[in-house]
C-alpha cells in the first residue's frame, strides 16, 4: 500500500508539475477532466443514500465556469458567479430526478463546490491577464505553486507533528485521526515554508505571510469538508482511481478549498477592482 502510495504520489507530481508549466488550454483541460471524475464519485457517494445528483447540471455548470476561467477574466468569472444559484435552481428543477430537495440541493451543491474550486485553479494560473501589478514574473505559475506547495505542506505537517504529538482531537466527530497538534503543526510548516518559497522569488513577505495563514486553515477546512461528505455517505474513501490515495476528491479536497480562497485574496490584496 506505501509503495503504491508514493509511486502514484511520484507519478502525480511529475505530471502537475509538468501540465501547470504549461498553462493555457493544457491545464484548462487536465482541470476538466479531474473535474467529471470528481463528479463522477460525488454523485456515486450520494447515490447510495437515494440522493440523485444530476450529473447532466453538474457537469454543464462545471465545464462553463472551468472554461469561463480559461476565457475571461476574474471580472467576468465574478459577474456570472452571483446568477449562478437562480439559475442552477431553475435547471434543476426540469432535469429527471432532481424533483426531491436533496436531490436539487445537492446537485447545485455538488456543482458550487468542484465547479467553484477546480475553475480558481485555472482562473489563479492567468492571474497575470488580472492583476494590474504583479509583484513577480509570471505570477500565476507563481500562485499556483504557491497553492500546491501549500496545501502538501499543510498535509506534511498536520500527518508528522500529529503522529508524534498528537492527543487532542480536532473534529472526532468527522475525522477522528485528526488532532489539533497535527493542525497547528501544518499550520507552522505551511507558513514557513511558503514565506521561504516567497523569499526565494522576492514576492512581499507581509502578503506571502497573509497568504500562506489563509492558505494554512483553508487546507484542513477543504479536508475535513470531504470527510464530513464521505462520513454522510457512509463511504470511507471517494473513489479508487489512485492506488494508496482513493478518489479524486480525496486527493484534490484541500486544494478545492485553497484555490478559491487565494483567488479571493489576491483579488483583495493584489488587484483593483
Amino acid at each position: 500500500m506505501l509503495r503504491a502510495r508514493v509511486i502514484t504520489g511520484l507519478i502525480g507530481a511529475i505530471v502537475a508539475i509538468g501540465v501547470v508549466w504549461l498553462g493555457g488550454w493544457w491545464l484548462t483541460a487536465m482541470v476538466v477532466l479531474l473535474a467529471l471524475l470528481a463528479m463522477w464519485e460525488y454523485r456515486r457517494l450520494l447515490f447510495h443514500l437515494q440522493i440523485h445528483a444530476s450529473f447532466v447540471v453538474m457537469a454543464a455548470v462545471v465545464l462553463l465556469l472551468i472554461c469561463g476561467a480559461q476565457i475571461g477574466k476574474s471580472t467576468l468569472f465574478l459577474a456570472v458567479f452571483p446568477a449562478l444559484l437562480p439559475v442552477l435552481f431553475a435547471i434543476s428543477l426540469f432535469v429527471k430526478r432532481t424533483n426531491d430537495f436533496l436531490s436539487l440541493f445537492f446537485t447545485i451543491g455538488g456543482a458550487l463546490y468542484i465547479g467553484v474550486g477546480f475553475a480558481s485553479l485555472v482562473l489563479l494560473r492567468r492571474a497575470d491577464t488580472w492583476v494590474w501589478h504583479a509583484p513577480v514574473a509570471d505570477l500565476g505559475l507563481f500562485m499556483v505553486f504557491f497553492a500546491l506547495v501549500g496545501t502538501w505542506l499543510s498535509d506534511i505537517g498536520a500527518f508528522f507533528v500529529g503522529r508524534r504529538f498528537g492527543k487532542h482531537p480536532l473534529a472526532p466527530e468527522i475525522s477522528p485521526n485528526k488532532t489539533w497538534e497535527g493542525f497547528w503543526g501544518g499550520v507552522v510548516l505551511t507558513v514557513f515554508g511558503l514565506t521561504s518559497y516567497a523569499y526565494w522569488y522576492d514576492f512581499p513577505l507581509g502578503t506571502a505571510v497573509l497568504l500562506g495563514v489563509l492558505l494554512a486553515f483553508s487546507a484542513p477546512a477543504g479536508d475535513l469538508f470531504e470527510s464530513m461528505l464521505k462520513r454522510f455517505a457512509k463511504e470511507k474513501d471517494s473513489g479508487q482511481i489512485l492506488p494508496g490515495h482513493g478518489g479524486i476528491l480525496d486527493r484534490f479536497d484541500s486544494l478545492l478549498f485553497v484555490a478559491p480562497v487565494m483567488v479571493s485574496a489576491i483579488l483583495l490584496l493584489l488587484e483593483r477592482l
